[in-house]
C-alpha cells in the first residue's frame, strides 16, 4: 500500500488482486491443515524496493517459507489508486 508523507497518513492505492506469490512447495505439507476449508495459505512478510522490483519475504501454509522478486509495475497493477480528497 502507498500513503501519502507528512501524517495524516492516508492510502493513495489500495489491491484489488492478490500479489503473483507462488508456492515451489507445490501441495506438500508437513503437518494435517488445521483449518480443512483452507486449501493454501500465502502471505507477505516483508518487502525491500531493490532494482524496479519489489523483494518479498513470505510464508507459505505456517510451514515454509519464500521470496519472491516482482518488477514494481506488476505489484502496481494489482492495485486501484483511490481518489484524492
Amino acid at each position: 500500500m502507498r500513503c501519502t508523507a507528512p501524517p495524516p497518513i492516508a492510502p493513495l492505492r489500495v489491491p484489488i488482486s492478490p500479489l503473483p506469490l507462488g508456492n515451489p512447495f507445490g501441495a506438500r505439507t508437513r503437518h494435517a491443515r488445521l483449518n480443512k476449508a483452507v486449501g493454501e495459505i500465502v502471505y507477505p512478510t516483508g518487502a525491500a524496493f531493490s532494482r524496479g522490483h519489489l523483494v518479498i519475504s513470505y510464508g507459505i501454509n505456517d510451514e515454509h517459507c519464500a521470496i519472491a522478486c516482482i518488477p514494481l509495475e506488476t505489484a502496481i497493477a494489482t492495485t486501484i489508486a483511490l481518489p484524492r480528497r
